[in-house]
């Protein structure tokens, strides 16, 4: 569950226009618990400036399990917004996890405000509160002054073409699998949000609706960022190992993949207590308590509902009996926990979704089978090696294909040819290990041998990143750092694999705690990939050093950097 609170919108990440803004995280400690005293009003927090803006918020602290908290946010020189109530007792968590605690606290879940840089806490009982730390994230760039300007430049940049994708980009369902059209992680910005580990698969025989509590006072460029503030809060605060939603879905209409693993595979969630594994969840980016949900938020919900249950086999209508309950294949999260979720309007709303998911599913055409491919991790550097794997499932029953073969198809261009041949074990999993030299598409394939039917899975794209290494020699070192004298020449060594021309070299000096660029040259890359430069530093201080490269059509963009040099 998430709380997103109204605010106004300062700067738009515009995450839909190619630039993703760096997330910032911080944290702070309330030192006034310790001073206040509980009654039977509770007590509110003294005011809490962060000295940088945030976009999303949540508390942990020692003491009552289920306090009531609620809290307020503003922008200096801004009005502050309403008090609103903090979700801290919450079945939204991985299976296994038997309370919300984390390194021995307890933990809410996030509020999303917008944009503020000032907040205030308070509880509305006797509910005991210590040692609280709130938890922020920015994920708009909006965290500094110099990132708020430098992501307000590129908007500005980049609106004309954020607002001509919106007029001609596809927003429609795929036209043969009835699949709809779903933002990837890497479009909200999953690369600052990578899995601890890799996914863990069970089955599809429900689908769990939640809401994540909001006034609905975003725009259509918030979605994304919300989404990031989200995975970035549930990864690191909550400790997860990833998002704990299987897909959200705005109010414009618009579809987010949330945890990694395929959009078509059965991956195990953490949003439903003791029913992940049989489920997947899609939180409903609003607070649909007492106003419903939109049309368009409900006709992409049904669209993507329809379409995740009918590769599972699963009909929109009618009931499947999961953890000793008879639920309707489309469930609200109240159904399965203690919880209001996903609210009384959109739970009221649920007999329209199935009915309006039942007439998707009509319109699907659909292979007996559902064959899934996917790999950990990407990118992937120059030399090393990854797993392929998936799962073969048949639709109709939802059982695994146990000891088929599966074909391996490989494309460096739009041309499959034939890879190598796997095995599925007991459970319907196949793996294999790859280690391309260049970006490379693979894709599985399966084709009954009794003529039933023949399947493929979605296109799954490699990213090759070079290997690179850099030595400065020239001084002396001590552990980590190279002291050189004022005006020596520092000797830069270094390799690219595989091979790559336009290698740049930065040098940065650092002045007043931040860095600035001194130097900028290309490198001349000499046989079998080694490179050589030099530089002179000719003012004492703190010295960083940048390689990279910029990336091409077969390789991607990949550096490495040094910053242990001290001049003296």
């Amino acid at each position: 569950m998430l709380l997103l609170l109204p605010a106004a919108w300062t700067v738009a990440p515009a995450l839909s226009s190619g630039y993703m803004p760096k997330v910032a995280e911080f944290s702070l400690k309330d030192k006034s618990t310790k001073t206040q005293t509980a009654s039977a009003d509770g007590f509110k927090s003294k005011v809490l400036k962060t000295g940088k803006h945030f976009n999303l918020v949540g508390l942990s602290w020692a003491g009552a399990k289920e306090p009531r908290i609620f809290l307020r946010s503003r922008l200096r020189g801004r009005s502050w917004s309403g008090w609103y109530a903090v979700p801290t007792a919450s079945d939204h968590r991985p299976d296994g996890h038997g309370s919300l605690k984390s390194n021995g606290k307890y933990v809410s879940d996030p509020v999303w405000v917008g944009e503020a840089d000032r907040i205030q806490y308070r509880t509305v009982d006797r509910s005991r509160v210590g040692s609280v730390r709130l938890h922020f994230v920015n994920s708009k760039g909006t965290a500094t002054r110099w990132q708020r300007a430098r992501t307000g430049l590129r908007n500005v940049a980049l609106s004309a073409v954020s607002s001509m994708s919106r007029v001609f980009g596809a927003t429609g369902a795929g036209a043969d699998s009835g699949k709809p059209v779903i933002v990837p992680r890497a479009d909200w910005g999953a690369s600052q949000c990578q899995p601890r580990r890799g996914a863990s698969y069970g089955s599809v025989q429900v689908a769990v609706v939640h809401h994540t509590v909001n006034s609905n006072n975003y725009g259509p460029d918030d979605s994304g960022s919300v989404v990031l503030g989200i995975c970035r809060y549930h990864k690191n605060t909550r400790g997860w190992n990833d998002i704990g939603y299987n897909f959200l879905v705005d109010k414009y209409g618009k579809v987010f993949e949330g945890r990694a693993g395929g959009v078509d595979s059965a991956v195990v969630g953490a949003h439903a207590a003791g029913y992940n594994s049989n489920s997947f969840g899609v939180g409903n980016i609003g607070d649909f308590t007492s106003m419903q949900h939109s049309s368009e938020g409900v006709n992409a919900l049904a669209r993507l509902v329809a379409w995740k249950l009918a590769i599972s086999g699963v009909p929109a209508i009618g009931t499947s009996f999961v953890n000793s309950k008879n639920l309707n294949n489309i469930s609200g999260h109240r159904d399965v926990n203690s919880t209001s979720c996903p609210g009384d309007s959109l739970y009221g709303q649920l007999p329209d979704l199935r009915t309006r998911a039942d007439a998707a599913q009509r319109g699907i055409n659909l292979t007996p089978y559902s064959l899934s491919v996917q790999a950990d991790p990407q990118p992937l550097e120059y030399g090393s090696r990854t797993t392929l794997n998936g799962r073969l499932i048949d639709t109709a029953s939802g059982s695994p294909l146990v000891y088929e073969k599966i074909r391996l198809d490989v494309s460096s261009s739009r041309k499959w040819r034939r890879f190598r041949t796997v095995t599925t074990d007991d459970n319907g999993n196949w793996s294999t290990t790859v280690g391309p030299s260049a970006k490379r598409s693979y894709r599985a394939v399966y084709i009954a041998t009794d003529g039933s039917g023949t399947t493929s899975s979605d296109r799954l794209t490699l990213k090759v990143v070079p290997k690179l290494t850099v030595r400065v020699a020239g001084g002396q070192t001590n552990g980590s750092i190279t002291n050189f004298r004022r005006g020596r020449v520092a000797r830069v060594s270094a390799s690219i694999q595989p091979e790559r021309r336009k290698v740049i070299l930065v040098v940065y000096r650092s002045s007043r705690n931040k860095y600035g660029r001194v130097l900028r040259k290309r490198l001349s890359v000499r046989g079998n990939g080694s490179l050589k430069s030099y530089f002179r530093l000719p003012r004492t201080g703190r010295y960083k050093v940048r390689v990279y490269y910029k990336g091409d059509r077969r390789v991607s963009r990949s550096h490495i950097e040094l910053d242990g040099i001290r001049v003296r």
